[in-house]
């Protein structure tokens, strides 16, 4: 009986420890598509998010930032990576469909690297 608790209190200590361990995403991400398109839409759950870089498909998809309609109007494109968000900024990027069936996304990020698969 003693043996069982014992055993019992370690495994909910464990549980616990990992719960309080464990990090949540500083961004939030929603992918859709769109005319041809496969879109990523990355939201900042923290201020000074540094978004670096957009890993598709352990690389073999390209992600290129999508340009704002004022800068296309402009003929300027919105700078690549690195994209500096404060809380509640969105910024978004795409893949052609074609050859990219989106089954892994990474964002590299200054709080660390995050990973969302389907």
């Amino acid at each position: 009986m003693n043996k069982t608790l014992i055993t019992l209190a370690l495994v909910t200590t464990a549980f616990t420890t990992t719960n309080v361990i464990a990090q949540s995403s500083p961004l939030d991400m929603a992918a859709y598509t769109q005319s041809g398109q496969n879109i990523l839409e990355f939201t900042a759950l923290e201020n000074n998010l540094q978004i670096n870089n957009i890993i598709v498909n352990k690389g073999n998809c390209e992600a290129k930032l999508v340009y704002s309609q004022m800068a296309m109007l402009k003929r300027k494109p919105r700078p690549r990576f690195p994209v500096t968000l404060q809380y509640g900024q969105a910024t978004k990027a795409w893949t052609f469909m074609k050859g990219c069936n989106l089954r892994e996304v990474t964002a590299e990020t200054n709080q660390g690297d995050w990973t969302w698969n389907w």
